[in-house]
């Protein structure tokens, strides 16, 4: 019981701060094969269900693109592909040289 109840509240936090982000202003990201329109509206649909497809299209197609593995991270709603989606944009990050915005958002995602 423990396990669902921490996994409920996770959702419920990652919903919020989705939310949050929806209403946010935008951020300027690093990507080379992303366009930040299209990065822009993915962030925009966080909490809807379209947005983890299109932010899992976005990060096969540019994948040395971290903060679209941050987006990956947001909108899964499994725990543990939460965590992978966190550690990949992590070691992306490190590797590509994202920016200090990019790693702020990383370095909050939940590890839950």
């Amino acid at each position: 019981m423990i396990g669902m109840k921490g996994s409920v509240a996770t959702a419920i936090a990652l919903l919020a701060s989705g939310a949050a982000l929806a209403g946010e202003q935008s951020f300027a990201i690093s990507c080379s094969d992303t366009p930040q329109a299209q990065f822009d509206k993915a962030v925009s649909m966080i909490g809807g269900a379209e947005a983890a497809a299109l932010f899992q299209e976005m990060a096969r197609r540019d994948d040395d693109c971290a903060i679209l593995l941050w987006g990956v991270a947001m909108t899964a709603s499994d725990p543990a592909q939460r965590r992978a989606a966190k550690r990949e944009a992590i070691l992306s990050a490190a590797i590509n040289a994202a920016s200090a915005v990019e790693w702020q958002k990383i370095s909050a995602l939940p590890d839950q």
